[in-house]
């Protein structure tokens, strides 16, 4: 049972959210984008249980914790688009381009306990008993380095190609296994725009499409490829102990795909959908694993 009026929890945070861009035409066809994205925030929450508010709160002469929290994205991206039609016949679209990507994060906690009154609540955490006194703190950041490209041609309005690449280096793995490159590529035929399909006139459309590419995965801690400690009391003693083993041969999960698929739409459009095939093999997983403390 908790008697919330002696209770305080409160948080106040700032936050910073900016954008600058700007776009130039060289020549007709020939564009450059640059972006820069900022965003800041910061928080602080002030808690304290009076020693009436609970059991746990009265045992401990009353609880204060005050936890601060600060983080910071930054994304930088240029990139430079060309598009031009030839002839009547060729479309053509290329695009290519990098990005970095930062992300910071740190907090602050702190937790005081037996208190000679309620009267500052957490506002002279000081006034604690020292021996109780819990402090912990985290920090951590990650960069992604990434190179970017995609091209575009139809043909006639009939024959669709695009290939894609991209290249990405991450802190969050070892140094020789930064980089991953996934390249992918595409391909459609409007069957439907054919001189043979003209005279048939139950089918509205008839496309059919082609795909194979590599996909690439980094949805793992921040430093899971370095040894971790964290403390630890030894004794009465301050110390640490590891938390977590790295492994520096961690590499980005490659996840490879193959499809085919046939769009349609019939009767005039009263029947439509699509039917479709695909092939996934996923290498290279990212996964956790427990090992036990100790052995017995």
């Amino acid at each position: 049972l908790i008697i919330s009026d002696n209770v305080k929890n409160e948080t106040q945070g700032r936050d910073l959210i900016s954008s600058l861009a700007a776009e130039w035409e060289i020549v007709e066809g020939l564009k450059i984008r640059t972006q820069l994205n900022y965003n800041y925030s910061t928080s602080v929450q002030d808690v304290y249980n009076a020693s009436n508010t609970s059991q746990e709160a009265h045992d401990m002469n009353g609880i204060a914790q005050m936890n601060n929290t600060l983080s910071q994205d930054v994304l930088s991206e240029t990139y430079v688009t060309f598009q031009r039609t030839f002839a009547d016949r060729h479309n053509l679209s290329v695009m290519a381009g990098h990005s970095f990507d930062y992300n910071m994060g740190r907090t602050l906690g702190t937790t005081a306990y037996d208190f000679v009154n309620d009267a500052l609540g957490n506002e002279n955490m000081g006034a604690g008993n020292p021996q109780k006194n819990v402090i912990n703190n985290t920090y951590q950041n990650s960069k992604l380095l990434s190179f970017y490209g995609r091209l575009n041609y139809v043909l006639d309005d009939k024959y669709l190609f695009t290939f894609t690449m991209r290249a990405d280096g991450s802190s969050k793995f070892g140094s020789h296994n930064k980089y991953g490159f996934f390249p992918s590529g595409a391909f459609a035929w409007k069957i439907d725009q054919e001189p043979f399909m003209k005279d048939i006139e139950e089918v509205n459309e008839l496309k059919l499409r082609l795909s194979a590419g590599v996909t690439g995965t980094q949805n793992i801690g921040n430093y899971n490829n370095k040894d971790l400690y964290g403390p630890n009391d030894f004794l009465g003693k301050p110390g640490i102990i590891p938390t977590t083993l790295g492994n520096n041969d961690l590499r980005w999960e490659r996840t490879k795909q193959f499809d085919i698929a046939v769009d349609y739409a019939l009767l005039d459009y009263r029947l439509s959908g699509s039917i479709g095939w695909y092939y996934k093999n996923t290498n290279d997983l990212l996964w956790y694993i427990d090992f036990p403390t100790s052995l017995q």
